[in-house]
């Protein structure tokens, strides 16, 4: 199962940071079409973070668990990373609707 972590502080209109870890086992790899959308989602999201160059967007991938932390949003970003967010976080839960046996999604608020 993927099992995707959403942290949210409680005063902000958007997410602060991801965790995207498992795998769906709904195909063998290479075929596993749960997989694919969710990694094309978060990697979509994250280059639309990235345009954001003036907030600070840090990501990191070891192969086993991918990350997104957004800190220090700037002014000129805010509406952009909420709507970014906004964007990820629906395609991951109509994800995890039609494929709830293969994708959990679990919101920490701070």
């Amino acid at each position: 199962m993927i099992k995707i972590e959403l942290k949210r502080k409680i005063n902000h209109e958007y997410f602060c940071g991801l965790k995207v870890f498992g795998h769906s086992n709904f195909a063998r790899k290479g075929k596993d079409i749960v997989c694919a959308a969710v990694s094309t989602l978060v990697q979509t999201a994250y280059a639309l973070f990235k345009t954001c160059v003036t907030s600070e967007i840090k990501q990191s991938d070891n192969g086993k668990c991918f990350e997104i932390e957004i800190e220090n949003v700037a002014d000129d970003d805010y509406e952009k990373i909420i709507n970014y967010c906004d964007f990820l976080i629906t395609g991951l839960f109509l994800i995890e609707k039609h494929y709830p046996d293969y994708v959990k999604i679990i919101i920490l608020e701070d």
